[in-house]
């Protein structure tokens, strides 16, 4: 039985509490800490899901990362390097992985917006917080629209 096996048969998982990164954060320096769990999402999950994993000072919006090799998310941390080093902590690797925003609120077109540190790879030639590659960009669209029904 692979790693995703278990997370597959029902869809969205809790994997654990948000890690070192976003856990007992002092909230003077970086925000209030967060004990929010952090799902991987592997296989559809419905928009009322999506909306449980908004915070408070993001209502209308959910911070999620997408490993676009192995076609899956992670959603519910309040930044989204604490939604990668779940998934790099579950075998997913850096380079695959791409923050998002989807602004659940707005029209499904409209959903994505592709603004995140972590997508700071200059290695792979992204020298931006957004996406520049259009391949990579239609990806995220394809597996997004595919795990939020």
């Amino acid at each position: 039985m692979g790693r995703f096996d278990k997370v597959r048969s029902i869809g969205a998982s809790y994997i654990g509490s948000t890690p070192a990164l976003g856990a007992g954060r002092p909230s003077s320096i970086l925000g209030a800490p967060t004990n929010k769990m952090i799902k991987i999402i592997t296989s559809p999950t419905s928009k009322e899901e999506l909306k449980a994993s908004a915070h408070g000072t993001f209502a209308s919006l959910v911070k999620a990362v997408v490993d676009i090799e192995q076609e899956i998310m992670a959603m519910g941390g309040e930044l989204h390097a604490d939604e990668e080093a779940v998934l790099i902590e579950n075998g997913s690797k850096n380079n695959n992985l791409w923050g998002i925003n989807i602004h659940f609120n707005e029209p499904e077109s409209k959903w994505i917006e592709f603004d995140s540190m972590i997508n700071l790879k200059p290695s792979l030639g992204n020298r931006n917080r957004s996406v520049d590659n259009i391949e990579i960009q239609e990806k995220i669209k394809k597996i997004v629209s595919r795990l939020i029904k």
